[in-house]
């Protein structure tokens, strides 16, 4: 499987079928002279939200661009705004936590942006590369299953314990505890549902977590072994971050 991270990256993943079917979403940051932005990249359709839950009765502009459109939302009260990149596959997605900035400012916004979408993934990238500096990217996924996070590995030291982990092949693995309380910890105590697993190898370091029973991202129907599922998941995930 490969994934286009938004600052442009090739990531090839192995993702194996016990993971359940993935959704996508990219996280990314520019800082430069023109612009302090993050941008949250979905599949396309989730900015349809905006107006009707997040924000209802916001105002909307389009911007068109040539593969892509550019909307811009405003809450009637003005107290919040964000614009949207919206491609054939998906969107990028910017918030202001105030009124929509002026008109020579928003101009200056997007056109300090380079938005190139595709199948599998779409591109978030400053217009002028050597005015700004993008950081901050990681690929997730979740499923009904399980949760996912994938960095590149210079950027995810801060996360790796300082402890030498379980060595398998060119990649080591650790697991620590997620700190679940009460009736919940005791009752996942001891089963793939208690960890926060931690991969890392040459080019990445992922994060995985199962949704436990009763989790509001899996189905109440779901029934499995997570220990069977942990080590199934476990074994055949590798991720290559090529930038």
């Amino acid at each position: 499987m490969i994934r286009i991270a938004p600052d442009g990256a090739r990531l090839d993943i192995d993702l194996p079928q016990e993971f359940g079917k993935p959704d996508w979403v990219c996280v990314t940051r520019i800082s430069g002279v023109r612009v302090q932005r993050d941008f949250h990249v979905t599949a396309v359709g989730q900015y349809q939200v905006i107006q009707k839950k997040m924000m209802p009765g916001a105002s909307k502009r389009v911007f068109a661009r040539k593969g892509y459109d550019v909307h811009l939302y405003e809450a009637a009260d003005r107290s919040d705004s964000c614009l949207v990149w919206v491609g054939p596959y998906h969107e990028a997605t910017t918030w202001f936590g105030a009124a929509a900035p002026r008109s020579e400012l928003l101009a200056s916004l997007i056109n300090s942006i380079h938005f190139e979408d595709s199948e599998n993934g779409a591109q978030v990238r400053p217009s002028v590369p050597q005015m700004s500096q993008q950081h901050g990217t990681l690929v997730a996924a979740w499923s009904e299953w399980a949760f996912l996070c994938i960095r590149p590995a210079e950027e995810a030291a801060a996360v790796l314990p300082e402890w030498r982990g379980l060595v398998r092949d060119d990649q080591e693995i650790w697991r620590s505890d997620r700190g679940l309380e009460g009736a919940e910890g005791e009752r996942l105590a001891g089963t793939a549902y208690q960890w926060r697993y931690v991969v890392a190898g040459p080019q990445t370091v992922t994060e995985l977590t199962f949704h436990p029973p009763g989790s509001p991202l899996r189905p109440q129907a779901l029934s499995d072994d997570p220990d069977r599922r942990a080590s199934a998941v476990l074994d055949g995930l590798r991720a290559t971050w090529a930038g």
